[in-house]
């Protein structure tokens, strides 16, 4: 071969290699022999029949117990991590508890970190519809925000999104939550339907998108590049941190006119920063005081939950009586020798705590010392310079937790009006509490356990329900897309006229 012929031979290669690499899998799939793959679910039925405080609380425990059942006999003949990720969080997202969750094993998050299989633009969800929100640089002449995005890969959204929303985990009975987890969460990777879309189509680095136009209403199909996870957060947040938010930097305040003040409270966590609640709050009820306020609109539609200190001090600014937020709570069990070697936490201690500490139930559960929870569990004394005006309170489906719990204390505490969108979360009270991180050893999948059923400490509530509004606001595609709060319309509105 003559050194010119050789040289031709290489350069015609060149393009073969080059789509030899980029058409490299985001992930390739681990097989799992079916000895480890049962070990793995073995450890995940311990982690729901044993140690899940909501297990029977809104699906029996014989239809955990089948859908289990069905997974070993599938396992049988092995399967992959990926399908076993995907199992699981079907199966955890029945225990219908917003805490209990699956997350990502190290090799397939660090995958997604470092490789683009991420929608090229975020969205917002109406009335099941997908509109496109922040789109990236490559699609600026292909879809604008607002268009309709009508399919991903062929398969229309509407279809997506009954595969998906089935995976996502709500409280109770608060289906319309899972909105807020499909279009951003800081619970998942990413939204939902990208943390879960690869999991059932495949990982790929490119889109087929069919969108139609809201200037002209045409319709394109066109393929884009994905996104990394990082670019995907820049995209979405204008940061590529995936931690969320803390409560010290999330609190807004302002005076909309005379009578009336504007409290936001994005968040109710605070274990990573430890701010002292009161001097945050304490400047703005301050300015009410000396101002002369006498409306108060607290906006919480962006709080899911978070640190019991936080809604612990709000009651005591707001509330006319000494209260407490949770009257009792209750364990499975709270000595776990077997699964030990598998669980991971923030709080060591409990593997150590006291035998008094617990109290042995009727129904074999155990009750728990409220010392153990903390500030929401205890008596708070209202503070002298509480507000004392009238109170409206905007809630919404990304209400969860610590916030549904909060809003439904309140409620029996005082007159309140609450405004916006019916809540998630359970008013009866959360699973949450300490959690418990159970990581199977194979597939390296972690489970998101809590270990508490807190109970508010209220006379009434909708079995499985957060509450809802008494004025119902629900925007319309205009009125998001116009960033036209009606919500917050609503509520100085109503102000004015009470």
């Amino acid at each position: 071969m003559t050194p010119r012929k050789a040289r031709l031979i290489a350069l015609s290669l060149i393009p073969i290699i080059a789509q030899q690499a980029l058409a490299q899998p985001v992930y390739t799939p681990k097989q799992l022999a079916p000895q480890k793959a049962l070990e793995d679910i073995r450890i995940l039925r311990s982690a729901v029949l044993d140690l899940h405080p909501g297990l029977d609380r809104y699906t029996s425990e014989q239809a955990h117990i089948a859908m289990l059942d069905q997974l070993e006999e599938r396992a049988q003949t092995g399967i992959t991590d990926t399908e076993l990720f995907l199992e699981s969080s079907r199966i955890l997202a029945r225990l219908r508890c917003d805490h209990t969750k699956t997350e990502l094993p190290p090799a397939i998050e660090e995958a997604r970190t470092k490789e683009p299989s991420y929608l090229p633009f975020t969205f917002k969800l109406v009335d099941g519809r997908m509109y496109a929100d922040q789109v990236t640089t490559q699609l600026t002449r292909k879809i604008n925000r607002r268009d309709e995005i009508l399919a991903i890969n062929d398969q229309p959204v509407g279809r997506i999104l009954e595969r998906i929303t089935p995976l996502v985990s709500v409280d109770g009975y608060t289906d319309h939550a899972a909105i807020s987890a499909l279009q951003y969460s800081n619970e998942y990777m990413g939204d939902a339907v990208d943390h879960f879309l690869p999991f059932l189509e495949g990982f790929t680095t490119s889109f087929t998108i069919t969108a139609r136009s809201h200037d002209s209403g045409e319709v394109n199909t066109f393929r884009a590049k994905a996104l990394t996870y990082p670019g995907w957060q820049t995209l979405a947040t204008g940061s590529d941190t995936r931690y969320g938010s803390n409560f010290d930097s999330s609190v807004t305040y302002r005076r909309i006119n005379d009578s009336t003040a504007y409290l936001a409270i994005d968040t109710f966590v605070n274990y990573r920063t430890n701010a002292d609640p009161r001097a945050i709050l304490q400047p703005h009820f301050d300015d009410m005081r000396s101002n002369d306020i006498d409306h108060l609109i607290l906006d919480l539609r962006n709080c899911g939950g978070g640190s019991n200190e936080v809604p612990a001090t709000l009651i005591r600014y707001l509330s006319p009586t000494p209260a407490q937020i949770y009257r009792s709570a209750t364990v499975r069990q709270y000595r776990f020798e077997d699964l030990r070697p598998y669980i991971e936490t923030w709080d060591q201690s409990i593997f150590s705590v006291p035998d008094a500490l617990f109290t042995p139930t009727d129904d074999g559960n155990w009750e728990v010392n409220l010392d153990m929870m903390a500030g929401a569990s205890r008596i708070q004394q209202p503070y002298d310079d509480r507000f004392e005006g009238d109170l409206t309170i905007l809630i919404g489906p990304q209400n969860s937790s610590g916030a549904t719990a909060f809003c439904a204390r309140i409620n029996e505490l005082r007159d309140v009006t609450f405004i916006g969108q019916p809540q998630g979360g359970s008013a009866e009270g959360p699973t949450a509490g300490i959690l418990l991180f159970v990581v199977l050893p194979n597939s390296k999948i972690k489970l998101r356990i809590p270990l508490m059923m807190q109970y508010v400490d209220i006379n009434s509530f909708d079995f499985g329900m957060g509450l809802t509004p008494d004025i119902e606001v629900n925007p319309t595609v205009d009125d998001i897309f116009e960033n036209r709060d009606v919500a917050l319309e609503a509520a100085i509105n109503n102000a004015r006229n009470n």
